[in-house]
């Protein structure tokens, strides 16, 4: 017999509880595979570093790479390209990887979480996922070509502009990590003193242009509010306790959500599902976010996790919870603060809708505010709307792209939207910003006077055109509470425009004539 290469050695192992048998013991076989293994060593080189750990190399590749491709060039030379899908677009190297070079414009592939713009003036501010919170330049009219400032890094979720004091930005990431910026979006500071990163990843803020310096975010216990938008150099936000129902367990997900009525500011919408067991409920308040109730649940269907929370413009009691289970209702409606729920959507206990509604995510919805029988959803394959109060259901195909539509809100006489893949669309209200030119007020002499105003609004400037004249002011929420129309004879314009029945608030004064507008803040105050 040879001498033995290899030795075997088996024990037996008896498991915990169990009875040795030696008389009842279970078929079984024992085998062992054996053979060789062809390795092949090589050196390792680390060709890009975007987090800068690592020795800063190619720092300006996006760190989440997605898909690879050598693309060969010369093959006497060993001469390769590679390209780069990454979660900042396209990265390309033309010798090998010892250089890169991030695509970051023209390619309009951003994803966006949330986004808002700065009253009175065509410019945005978003945030976007894996590529931080960018702003449109200030005091330039924003456009599908302009390049957008890098403000915050990480992930970018919700933001909110101040509708008034237009220097103050919020800006998010991650875990309620919030930023806030005092002087239009140049330098940031934290502004989440007290929450602890105590939040979902995907971070929410509440927030109406109503009481313009509160804010609400969402913790693993309840919701959190300032009411200094953010700036907490002494105290912080305080934190609502909300009991039951609020989480499963005790993880706050990335369903939780907060919103504030745009009919009626104290009204406030928080929660992360409709479920009977275990206990998952939405909540409102309706003394500004002092104390929250649970809603009922909707019974007629097991429901489960939201997927987005919404408001209507005029009624304080109407609200929508949205959803995005396959073969299930997508939007719940209440008219009554939660007491009662319907199925909008046309699924009922069916696994089709009946009303032309897709069986697809849905994020977002935006009731109009100068049509309240007009709905548009934003869902997972784009923008669907409903003409009849949501009656019955069709894609939109209004030169929206097909694509994830995260938020939307109205700002001025616009509609922003704020999409997972094409980046940030506008639209006015109603009708199409195709066309139009937007003017800074300083280019045609604009004077608007007194501010505030009481009784009356004086509205003077010069331009060469002679024709129809649009003026119409607009609330923060963007309802329309006046509109004029005049015909302008000669190169000077003036006119007065009476606003004592205008309710005491900010508000945006819109001008338009033969392709081109202009914006103004205004404000009413009564005596």
């Amino acid at each position: 017999m040879g001498a033995c290469q290899n030795s075997y050695i088996f024990l037996a192992n008896i498991g915990k509880f169990a009875n040795w048998n030696v008389d009842n013991l279970p078929a079984s076989k024992i085998s062992i595979e054996y053979g060789t293994l062809a390795l092949q060593s090589g050196t390792g080189t680390i060709v890009s570093d975007g987090r800068g750990d690592q020795g800063g190399l190619n720092s300006n590749l996006h760190v989440d790479h997605h898909n690879l491709v050598v693309v060969p060039i010369d093959a006497a030379t060993s001469k390769f390209w590679i390209i780069s899908a990454n979660d900042g677009g396209v990265g390309w190297s033309q010798n090998g990887g010892e250089t890169w070079v991030q695509q970051s414009n023209g390619m309009i592939t951003t994803q966006f979480y949330g986004v808002d713009k700065k009253v009175g003036a065509n410019e945005y501010i978003g945030g976007m996922q894996d590529n931080g919170t960018w702003q449109s330049p200030v005091g330039q009219n924003a456009s599908a070509n302009t390049n957008y400032i890098s403000r915050l890094g990480g992930d970018g979720f919700e933001v909110i502009w101040h509708p008034t004091k237009t220097n103050q930005i919020i800006g998010s990431v991650y875990n309620n990590n919030i930023y806030l910026s005092r002087d239009g979006g140049k330098t940031w500071a934290t502004a989440d003193k007290n929450i602890n990163e105590d939040g979902p990843f995907i971070t929410r803020i509440g927030h109406s242009p109503a009481k313009p310096d509160v804010l609400f975010a969402v913790g693993k216990n309840g919701v959190w509010r300032s009411t200094t938008f953010g700036y907490h150099p002494f105290t912080g936000w305080t934190k609502i306790a909300i009991g039951p129902g609020w989480t499963i367990g005790e993880d706050v997900t990335n369903q939780h959500n907060v919103r504030v009525s745009l009919a009626n500011p104290d009204i406030i919408w928080a929660g992360a599902g409709m479920y009977k067991d275990p206990n998952l409920s939405l909540f409102v308040s309706t003394n500004g976010g002092d104390a929250f109730n649970a809603a009922s649940v909707y019974d007629e269907v097991e429901m489960g996790y939201i997927s987005g929370l919404a408001t209507h413009p005029t009624n304080p009691n109407e609200a929508f919870a949205l959803f995005s289970f396959h073969g299930a209702p997508k939007i719940l409606r209440t008219m009554d603060l939660g007491k009662t729920w319907k199925d909008i959507s046309g699924f009922g206990t069916g696994t089709v809708s009946t009303n032309g509604f897709p069986d697809v995510g849905v994020n977002s919805l935006l009731v109009m505010p100068f049509d309240t029988s007009w709905i548009w959803v934003g869902t997972e394959i784009g923008l669907f709307e409903s003409r009849d109060n949501g009656t019955t259901w069709a894609y939109a195909n209004n030169g929206l792209p097909a694509v994830s539509i995260w938020q939307m809100k109205t700002v001025d006489n616009e509609v922003i939207v704020a999409t997972h893949g094409r980046g940030i669309w506008t639209t006015t209200i109603p009708g199409s910003t195709l066309g139009v030119n937007n003017l800074q007020p300083e280019k045609i002499g604009l004077k608007v006077f007194p501010v505030p105003s009481s009784d009356v609004i004086n509205i003077g400037y010069s331009d060469s055109y002679e024709g129809k004249v649009k003026v119409t002011l607009i609330n923060m929420t963007g309802k329309e509470m006046l509109k004029k129309e005049y015909d302008k004879s000669s190169e000077s314009f003036f006119e007065t425009i009476d606003v004592n029945n205008i309710p005491s608030g900010n508000y945006s004064l819109i001008i338009n004539w033969k392709g081109n507008r202009v914006m103004k803040k205004v404000q009413v105050i009564r005596n």
